[in-house]
């Protein structure tokens, strides 16, 4: 199985470390998208909702609509 990526730091985790090795709550928060052990919750970059990604894109339409999601939700 592949590795679960926190949705707010990207911290790549495998399947068996969030079953066994997280508290109950540090896996309901995992779970839930509200963070990881490593962040808490917390991002020095967060990323905007895909709401707000498709209507900066409706509103500005120069650019690829997959562009401009892989622009924000990739690590440059």
């Amino acid at each position: 199985m592949g590795d679960m990526i926190c949705k707010i730091c990207g911290e790549p985790w495998d399947a068996y470390g969030v079953q066994h090795d997280f508290t109950a709550a540090e896996r309901s928060n995992f779970l839930n998208g509200k963070g990881c052990p490593c962040c808490k919750g917390k991002s020095d970059n967060p990323k905007p909702d895909l709401e707000t990604v498709i209507w900066s894109h409706v509103n500005n339409q120069d650019t690829d609509p997959l562009e401009t999601i892989d622009r924000l939700y990739t690590d440059q």
